[in-house]
């Protein structure tokens, strides 16, 4: 017997399968080439039923870069759950976690969307400064996943706070590198460097935090 849906759930579905084809449109045409009417035809629904999700071409664009980021925070879950797996997790693998992360993401055609969003300035000033304010509100949850894992081996706040910043900037400098040069094997060194680095420092606030409390 077939469920019947209710108005809620085909709401929900209309609405998804237009974010669903403005992300792919803008990660194929980037900004410039981004066309409401083909987003809908990408879609396979009418212009009324993406005025009454968005009403205007901001609204839509504003509500996909929260899609990028929600897909983003499912898969940070989805890293966290495996990595709960492992109770003796160290400090090591916790960062390997991270950079895996790291890298999925700000080398995804999904981060090139966002970053294409805060450089429209010279465009549109209102759509880039939207877009700034949703990275910045939207990417912020998930860095203080990591965190916060970090902070669960000893570490204080802002160590841990200073550790995912670097790491995660890192990582995507190498990314807005790659756009005009390539360096496939330097990516590679690069971030094992970084890694090497961080895991140094991690041992050594460790240690500290170890004399501290024997004392």
């Amino acid at each position: 017997m077939r469920v019947r849906r209710t108005q809620g759930e085909r709401s929900e579905e209309t609405r998804n399968r237009i974010l669903s084809a403005a992300i792919e449109l803008m990660n194929k045409r980037g900004y410039a080439g981004f066309r409401v009417i083909e987003v809908m035809e990408i879609a396979g629904l009418s212009r009324g039923a993406q005025l009454h999700h968005f009403r205007t071409k901001d609204e839509l664009i504003s509500a996909a870069l929260v899609r990028v980021f929600a897909i983003a925070k499912n898969e940070v879950q989805a890293r966290v759950a495996k990595m709960r797996m492992n109770p003796s997790c160290s400090a090591s693998d916790i960062v390997d976690f991270v950079i895996d992360d790291a890298c999925q993401f700000f080398f995804s055609d999904n981060f090139k969307f966002a970053l294409d969003m805060t450089l429209v300035g010279s465009r549109d000033l209102k759509v880039a400064q939207m877009a700034r304010e949703t990275i910045s509100r939207e990417a912020q949850p998930n860095e203080d996943v990591w965190i916060d894992i970090l902070k669960e081996t000893g570490l204080d706040d802002e160590f841990a706070r200073d550790a995912i910043c670097f790491l995660r900037s890192i990582v995507r400098g190498l990314m807005i590198r790659s756009l005009t040069m390539t360096g496939g094997n330097q990516q590679k060194r690069v971030i094992t460097m970084a890694r090497d680095m961080l895991l140094d420092r991690i041992a050594t606030q460790q240690g500290k935090g170890e004399r501290k409390a024997a004392c």
